[in-house]
């Protein structure tokens, strides 16, 4: 048995005498062999067991255990009232990056429809252009049309 392992048990089990068999044995031979635990030993009964040997048994009065009984339910109460606020907490924790996801997506999928309806705008405009140019082109190379001072249309000729 390593010696930290003997010197919790030293201070817990092996003072009490609840050891088992077999650990109490490991013990101690654990100490019959190793002179650092067993100056730890001697130090803790000197130290620590020898005082309480002789301490008389206190029997506290009803009202200390009343108090007692009271702080144990206050604390059993506060522990419950906090593991709902711990689970209230956990759950409003885990929905604000789940939250923050969604944002980032809807902003995301916004601006991107921003693009497209920039894009599609771009191409409805363009097109438009195309048509009036082909237009213009062709008024050009009708001789017929053109007679020098315009297009020689009905509206031309009103607004004149």
């Amino acid at each position: 048995m390593k010696c930290k392992r003997v010197m919790e048990l030293l201070l817990t089990e092996y003072i009490d005498e609840r050891l088992n068999e077999k650990e109490n044995l490991e013990v101690k031979n654990h100490l019959e062999s190793c002179q650092g635990c067993r100056d730890y030993y001697n130090l803790i009964n000197k130290e620590v067991v020898a005082p309480l040997r002789n301490a008389r048994e206190v029997t506290p009065s009803e009202e200390v255990w009343q108090g007692i009984r009271n702080k144990i339910i206050e604390r059993k109460l506060a522990a419950q009232n906090e593991g709902i606020l711990a689970r209230i907490k956990d759950t409003l924790a885990l929905r604000k990056p789940v939250m923050a996801l969604i944002s980032v997506i809807l902003i995301l999928a916004i601006f991107s429809g921003i693009k497209i309806s920039e894009h599609a705008s771009y191409i409805t405009v363009r097109n438009y252009i195309q048509e009036k140019m082909t237009l213009v082109g062709e008024t050009e190379n009708d001789t017929e049309t053109f007679n020098g001072n315009g297009f020689g249309t009905s509206i031309e000729e009103f607004l004149l």
